[in-house]
């Protein structure tokens, strides 16, 4: 049985179907998430970080990859926090590089793991919530198995392919997910978004990942503005669905982190089409992107946080629902 709080962000994203009043659409509330390390049972980091930023966490955040099965109860106990579960699927083996041959674009799209993409759906089905889906992220770049023109993938594979697993998992029952199709910030090299968009009847989201790798990497020290403008930019021609800031953080090298996040999330809370922003509260390649990776980083986010005018919580988001086909 739907608990009082899931009925409510069902009933709200049902009255999202139909487009909203101009009115409407100046000031949508804004979510604020996270991914990090968490527990098999246990949602404590979330409940830590909460407090630590004195601000609602409505997005828990994490990454399962093929062919692991759906963190179900995971997603489950998310709902029943009043959070949004956010699942990056990835159609490959972590840690496997680029050439996986298991794992093309055409396989996902000829049927090959279709047994496998029921037991998502059917495993979906059973959350009492919407779950965000972000499937195969990052596709415009040439670093992942899903990328076209890498791992024997052509020009015009991403969209069948999509296209295939997102009708593969609602047929199988999974009509809580609201889709998010999510690239990666462009730069020089990366492949052209707009032709690897899936069309607005397959994606309710649209998101970008981006960050300010500072000193650590030969692109130096990168504003909010610098990192996101471009892709944001690209995002509004190619079409109007809200846009979801999915992956997000900075290091500390070369400049104030602190400084940075006050700037990236008020820049943020001012721009209507951002429904939600998930922070990387993780270390990867040895590079800190946690929250308290300093104590004026902390400070920061428990300084800034509380002042957006759009924060809300996940009962009170709401996101467009599409109609059947």
């Amino acid at each position: 049985m739907r608990t009082a709080a899931v009925a409510a962000v069902m009933g709200v994203l049902a009255s999202l179907a139909a487009a909203p009043s101009p009115a409407a659409a100046v000031t949508p509330p804004l979510l604020f998430g996270v991914a990090t390390t968490l527990t098999a049972g246990s949602l404590d980091r979330i409940d830590q970080i909460q407090a630590r930023v004195q601000a609602p966490v409505g997005i828990v955040h994490w990454f399962q990859s093929f062919p692991q099965a759906l963190l179900a109860d995971r997603a489950k106990r998310v709902v029943a926090s009043g959070r949004i579960p956010l699942v990056t699927w990835q159609p490959g083996v972590t840690g496997g590089g680029v050439t996986q041959p298991a794992y093309t674009l055409a396989k996902l799209a000829d049927g090959t793991y279709d047994a496998y993409l029921r037991e998502w759906g059917r495993a979906l089905a059973t959350v009492p919530g919407p779950v965000w889906l972000r499937f195969a992220p990052e596709m415009n770049g040439d670093w992942l198995p899903w990328s076209e023109g890498v791992n024997g993938n052509v020009r015009g594979s991403y969209v069948r392919a999509w296209r295939h697993v997102h009708d593969v998992v609602v047929a199988a029952g999974a009509r809580n997910v609201l889709w998010l199709w999510c690239p990666n910030v462009p730069y020089v090299g990366t492949t052209p978004m707009a032709g690897m968009y899936p069309g607005d009847a397959y994606a309710d989201l649209v998101g970008l990942d981006g960050y300010n790798f500072g000193t650590t990497k030969s692109t130096g020290w990168r504003t909010y503005r610098q990192v996101f403008d471009r892709g944001l930019a690209e995002l509004a021609v190619i079409t109007t669905r809200p846009v979801v800031i999915a992956e997000v953080g900075s290091v500390e090298q070369g400049g104030s982190k602190a400084a940075w996040v006050t700037d990236a999330f008020r820049a943020m809370n001012a721009n209507s089409r951002i429904r939600a922003v998930v922070w990387f509260d993780v270390i990867s390649a040895g590079r800190d992107f946690r929250i308290e990776s300093s104590a004026s980083s902390a400070q920061a986010f428990t300084t800034t946080l509380p002042t957006l005018t759009r924060l809300t919580r996940a009962t009170t988001l709401s996101a467009p629902v599409r109609s059947g086909r």
